[in-house]
């Protein structure tokens, strides 16, 4: 009996010696269970632990990290946002919400405002008759006659193969606090503002971590043409982009200087009549002309998971440059080979909007030479 006595105190002792971890506060966001949320070691590079219960997994990302990384990730490109084709808010700030509110009950809020773009970078344009048409691009911004330039036709079979581990698509499931949506004349742009870390995207061939800083579409006049990049020579009616920058950098005009700074995943899409309108496109509508704007608070549908789904998809990769003004050459290009669907509805609703020229419409750069760049398949 004594020695069953000695083993429990053993064991009690044992217990109380191991260092006790604060419990994170609760929260109710819906979480991808299978993103990659390991904590174990630290905030590693370039991958990630992965865990067991991924929901804990995210809820101690938050509390461990966001506290020490808060500084680093809400810079002005997360609020006032400058994004990398230079695209100025004009200095105004989103609402800002408290707590785990974006993950609560609260009922959508909506503003809306004007707020005009302004200055010499607006004045290119996509028409012939435009001030800057895309073949003059480089008299005033000398980048865009480059080498390395983007957007280009991705012709799989000449592409090399590569069957590497991966993305890890960290918070793509984290609901926003605040979406912008902004029509800025020559793109219809959402941004986001977020409690703690934005979504991250790392693992593959990534040898850091990219932050999440806004995204914005291209898209055409008829079902054939608008997306900027090809596949295999072919074109489809429209194209996302979703902006990151690098992680060693603080925001994105600073990573724009550099090579590696910029990371941005494209997905095309296709028409199909019976697929469902996508929330997303619900307020693409209340901003049809150029500097229109409207603040959501409390957005539902805006994660980045409701934008690109799964990151389990068959990629192309090559180095490229920005497909705006001054089209600096420091992206990473990752192209989904796959395309999205979108219903005629939500097209339609784009198609609709107004810009500096007239329709928005065909706001696509013609593609450009590879120039002996390769691009991989993945």
């Amino acid at each position: 009996m004594k020695w069953i006595f000695f083993v429990v105190i053993a064991c009690v002792a044992s217990i109380l010696a191991q260092d006790v971890v604060e419990s994170p506060p609760e929260d109710t966001e819906d979480l991808e269970r299978d993103e990659s949320h390991g904590l174990r070691g630290g905030f590693q590079k370039p991958y990630h632990t992965w865990g067991v219960n991924h929901r804990e997994n995210e809820k101690y990302f938050d509390y461990l990290f966001g506290k020490s990384l808060k500084a680093a990730i809400t810079s002005p490109v997360f609020t006032t946002r400058q994004g990398p084709n230079k695209i100025p808010s004009g200095g105004k700030q989103s609402a800002t919400l408290t707590g785990a509110s974006a993950a609560s009950d609260a009922p959508e809020r909506t503003t809306k405002s004007y707020n005009p773009r302004a200055g010499e970078d607006n004045n290119y344009g996509y028409r012939p008759d435009s001030e800057y048409p895309p073949d003059n691009w480089q008299e005033k911004w000398p980048e865009c006659g480059g080498g390395r330039q983007s957007p280009v036709n991705l012709a799989l079979p000449s592409c090399e193969k590569d069957y590497g581990p991966p993305f890890q698509s960290i918070f793509f499931k984290k609901h926003p606090q605040t979406t912008i949506i902004r029509n800025l004349g020559h793109t219809v742009q959402y941004s986001f503002s977020y409690a703690g870390t934005p979504p991250i995207l790392t693992g593959a061939f990534l040898d850091t971590e990219y932050l999440f800083a806004q995204l914005h579409f291209h898209f055409g006049s008829n079902d054939y043409t608008g997306s900027e990049h090809s596949i295999n020579s072919v074109t489809y009616p429209m194209e996302m982009h979703l902006v990151f920058y690098n992680s060693i950098y603080n925001d994105t005009q600073e990573a724009s200087n550099h090579p590696d700074g910029l990371l941005v995943l494209g997905f095309v899409y296709q028409v199909l009549e019976s697929t469902p309108n996508q929330r997303f496109a619900l307020y693409v509508s209340d901003v049809p002309t150029d500097g229109t704007e409207i603040t959501i608070e409390n957005p539902r549908g805006h994660r980045l998971f409701d934008f690109v789904g799964s990151m389990d998809f068959h990629y192309a990769t090559y180095e490229g440059s920005l497909t705006t003004p001054p089209c600096s050459e420091a992206v990473t290009w990752i192209v989904s080979t796959r395309p999205k669907q979108i219903s005629r509805h939500d097209l339609e609703v784009f198609r609709s909007l107004q810009g500096v020229e007239g329709p928005m419409a065909d706001n696509n750069r013609p593609l450009q030479s590879l120039n002996g760049r390769t691009c991989v398949y993945h």
